[in-house]
């Protein structure tokens, strides 16, 4: 979403999923250009799309926020109707959900005092090819290059997760997960919690239907689990 873009979609799905009992996450990429996605047996949407969704998987919450009555008594639809298709189409529960903007997740990373990542090889930033792929429409005016960066900006660190020219979606899927790793290695439980905190609620740029209690868990969890392997 932006103030150049017509409604929002969701360019970057995470499946996280936690062992409550040791703390141990796996994150699971879902390649936002899944197409003729299926939905749950027996809902609105299987019964609209019976051959599966017509547009990519990242069109999905914007379909659902643009007609709600799809998933009747949802107060976000979109979020609601992505968790429970990404859930049934993975074969896992998805309990809960926390949505973040490209200016948030900036803003996320500044707040939580830059992060630490080794970048392996030149990133553009800006470019763009046509739909196609055969030709450029515009060149990229900087790039990131290799190296180790001690505290990669916000704005550094969403190219460095979102930049494509000359990339795939599955690469750069491997970047996020290479940027979530980082921020997990080098935030500490608390912290997390404070930021998440000051960035949900009325106007924020952080949605989500995770609790208080669920957070100060997972929180306490990620602790645990830190002290085990010997992380501050």
């Amino acid at each position: 979403g932006g103030d150049n873009r017509r409604g929002v979609r969701t360019d970057s799905v995470i499946v996280g999923v936690v062992d409550t009992a040791t703390g141990n996450t796996t994150l699971i990429g879902v390649p936002r250009n899944l197409q003729r996605v299926r939905f749950r047996p027996g809902t609105p949407m299987a019964e609209l799309f019976p051959d599966g969704f017509p547009d990519y998987l990242y069109g999905i919450y914007t379909y659902a926020e643009d007609h709600p009555d799809v998933v009747p008594g949802s107060d976000h639809p979109g979020a609601d109707l992505l968790k429970d298709t990404v859930g049934y189409n993975l074969g896992i529960p998805i309990d809960q959900y926390a949505l973040v903007n490209m200016a948030g997740f900036a803003n996320v990373i500044d707040t939580l005092g830059r992060i630490h990542v080794r970048v392996t090889e030149r990133i553009p930033i800006g470019g763009q090819k046509s739909l196609d792929g055969t030709s450029i429409l515009r060149y990229p005016h900087d790039y990131i290059e290799p190296g180790l960066y001690r505290n990669l900006t916000g704005r550094l660190t969403l190219w460095y997760s979102r930049s494509r020219f000359g990339s795939t979606d599955y690469a750069r899927m491997v970047r996020q997960r290479c940027v979530l790793g980082a921020v997990a290695r080098q935030v500490d439980a608390q912290t997390g919690l404070a930021v998440v905190a000051s960035m949900s609620g009325p106007g924020g740029v952080l949605r989500t239907d995770i609790s208080v209690t669920s957070w100060l868990a997972l929180a306490k969890l990620a602790g645990g689990l830190l002290r085990r392997i010997g992380q501050p």
